[in-house]
């Protein structure tokens, strides 16, 4: 669960506004953006809570050129195990299923049985 992701954001400045609330957003969230020698590219470095909770939190702000580092962080993020779906559903409990499949990236049986293994532990 927390392995760490390197993402290359190209032109990551140019292609968002309010690029500053970005910057804080993602520093927030624990995750590292640094920007490649004196380029346009950044290089965002996350592991994997840090790029849901990211996400999650670029996705509520409604920034419409916040849109494809979105994208991007779904893409890079590895498939979860039921076991960490079981964890993050707890963290967050009580979560329906639609919540939590777009919280985690997952399919809709691995979400019912995660959440299914925590109702019948109680």
């Amino acid at each position: 669960m927390h392995q760490q992701i390197s993402i290359s954001l190209n032109s990551f400045v140019r292609r968002t506004n309010h690029t500053q609330t970005l910057k804080t957003l993602i520093r927030a969230s624990g995750a590292q953006l640094e920007r490649k020698g004196r380029s346009r590219n950044w290089i965002l470095n996350v592991t994997s809570e840090q790029a849901i909770h990211l996400r999650n939190a670029m996705e509520s702000s409604g920034e419409e050129t916040w849109l494809w580092i979105e994208k991007s962080l779904s893409a890079h993020l590895p498939a979860l195990s039921l076991t960490e779906i079981q964890t993050i559903a707890q963290k967050h409990w009580p979560i329906t299923v639609t919540q939590l499949i777009s919280l985690t990236n997952c399919r809709i049986a691995e979400a019912r049985t995660a959440i299914d293994r925590i109702e019948w532990e109680e």
